[in-house]
């Protein structure tokens, strides 16, 4: 009876404040659940949300919370990847000009290009609370995980270090890449019993992507 399944997910959300308090934290749940639902009555279409919105310091609507550029670019990037993660496509909404949300969009477009959410292991080591990890594979073969701390979303965030492991997997070349400011730095690895590991990765609150380029093993 449908192709599309959609929804406009995030208007202003964040952790532990605004109208609804508790929403931001929850929705993961929601969106498994909206997802389960309609596969359970027998839904073989594409999910798809529209308007994901942080709305900039200047224009905007009154009646919702407005944020500096940074911090609107911050949870813009960890809506539209906590999406893709799940295998939903994503549309966003803005007003104003906002040149870091812009080019934070257009650099997860790039990255994003070719690639599936597909799961794979992933160990994290830190003191950081509140980390996501979503994986994806691209067309070319290479795999990307994007990680990030799920708090509140701050001006100016100084991370917090972070150990990766690959089980089984053997990189030849890992590149890291910050969305927020667009520059991208080759990572030192180690390989561990046939596992690949990353150290003193800097973990923020936005999503900073990770380029795998390797095989795995048995």
């Amino acid at each position: 009876m449908a192709d599309v399944v959609s929804w406009h997910p995030l208007f202003g959300d964040v952790p532990d404040s605004g109208l609804f308090p508790e929403y931001y934290a929850s929705y993961p749940s929601l969106l498994a659940e909206i997802m389960n639902t309609a596969k359970r009555n027998g839904f073989q279409g594409e999910f798809n949300v529209g308007e994901i919105t942080y709305q900039g310091p200047i224009e905007g609507s009154p009646d919702h919370p407005s944020f500096s550029d940074i911090v609107a670019a911050k949870y813009t990037a960890r809506g539209i990847i906590l999406h893709l993660g799940n295998d939903v496509s994503t549309g966003v909404g803005t007003w104003g000009a906002m040149p870091f949300h812009s080019n934070t969009i257009k650099n997860i477009a790039n990255i994003f290009a070719g690639a599936s959410a597909n799961a794979f292991a992933v160990e994290i080591q830190t003191d950081a609370q509140n980390i996501k990890a979503f994986t994806f594979t691209k067309t070319d073969g290479s795999k990307l995980v994007a990680i990030w701390t799920d708090g509140v979303a701050v001006e100016i965030d100084s991370g917090m270090l972070a150990t990766l492991t690959i089980p089984n997997f053997s990189a030849g070349e890992v590149t890291g890449i910050d969305v927020l400011y667009g520059f991208e730095q080759e990572m030192m690895t180690e390989t561990e019993d046939g596992n690949l590991v990353i150290r003193d990765l800097l973990v923020k609150d936005y999503p900073i992507i990770l380029v795998l380029k390797g095989t795995s093993t048995p």
